[in-house]
């Protein structure tokens, strides 16, 4: 037999196919009388052997069955663990880690101190520069069993004698992180008319060791008119702005602001017609901070998405590079 049909008719006229046979091409077709493909099913499916499935696997033999997609229970928990000052962390904390994405900030530069030594003179400070930042993503086997967090420290403001801001200190997270610290801004001591001639700190710059390495802001150098001086703004790190400069209208000095989030720089200071000078510090810088997300996961993957982007799957956790311009 070549071919079978068995359909549904009215008054002598077919309305519907309900199963044919293509013996011809060996075919068998559900609900269609011209099956394209071994069995061609026109409509829905019903298996009571898979149910509620899901994902549907197959073996060698091609044979059906209900399968479970481990992506969708790839993380359980997470815990946010942040250092602040020279530690160690240690993977034996964390029971099933699966992997840690660790964030590295260094610390940010002082800004620069201001003295104006006359009664007709405007000093400015200029702001220091923020912290770098380097982001990755690191499995539990990378991670080892403990690593050393460094942190660094915050620049020092400059002396109300027109000091520079000192610079900040790198951070590491073992051998396999680092950020650059932020640079100090310099201070002004002088006798001059709106000088300006304090120069901004710079930024840590980004590094090459994480997925993702972000550049501290450079410090600001700050503005003048007469009788009007306004220190620069400390460089704004990952985490929020720097410091802000002084600001001194007449015969007056005042102080930059300390940076209050981790890695910025500090604010410059500003000094105007000073006669018998008091001049103003730079504000410090804030020191760095590592913090890491420590994941358990019982499925899934950690998948570098620029890296294997064929093979992510629903649930798995992904790190986008900065270059990662397609996604």
């Amino acid at each position: 037999v070549n071919g079978l049909n068995f359909s549904t008719t009215t008054t002598g006229v077919v309305t519907s196919t309900i199963l044919s046979l293509d013996g011809l091409n060996g075919r068998v077709g559900i609900g269609t009388s011209t099956p394209s493909s071994t069995l061609h099913v026109i409509g829905s499916a019903q298996i009571s052997g898979l149910v509620s499935c899901d994902t549907i696997n197959t073996d060698t033999n091609g044979v059906l069955s209900c399968g479970t997609d481990a992506g969708k229970t790839a993380v359980d928990s997470v815990t946010v663990t942040t250092f602040s000052a020279n530690d160690t962390w240690t993977a034996s904390d964390y029971t099933g880690l699966s992997f840690s994405e660790v964030i590295v900030t260094a610390g940010g530069g002082g800004g620069g101190g201001a003295v104006a030594t006359d009664a007709g003179s405007e000093a400015i400070g200029a702001g220091g520069g923020a912290g770098g930042t380097t982001i990755e993503l690191l499995s539990s086997s990378t991670l080892s069993t403990s690593q050393t967090v460094t942190i660094g420290a915050g620049g020092a403001g400059g002396t109300n004698a027109g000091g520079n801001g000192a610079n900040g200190a790198d951070s590491s997270f073992g051998a396999l992180l680092t950020a650059d610290n932020g640079v100090g801004g310099s201070g002004e001591s002088t006798a001059l008319t709106c000088s300006i001639i304090s120069t901004p700190g710079a930024g840590g710059a980004s590094t090459t060791d994480g997925d993702i390495g972000i550049a501290g802001g450079a410090g600001q150098p700050g503005s003048c008119a007469a009788n009007l001086a306004s220190g620069g703004a400390g460089g704004g790190s990952y985490w929020g702005s720097g410091g802000k400069g002084g600001m001194s209208v007449g015969a007056s000095s005042q102080s930059g602001g300390t940076s209050t989030v981790p890695g910025g720089g500090g604010g410059g200071a500003a000094s105007a017609d000073v006669n018998n000078p008091v001049g103003g510090r730079g504000g410090g810088g804030k020191h760095g901070i590592v913090v890491t997300l420590n994941y358990k996961a019982s499925g899934g993957d950690l998948a570098e998405w620029y890296e294997t982007k064929a093979d992510v799957d629903y649930g798995d956790v992904v790190a986008i590079s900065q270059d990662s311009m397609e996604y």
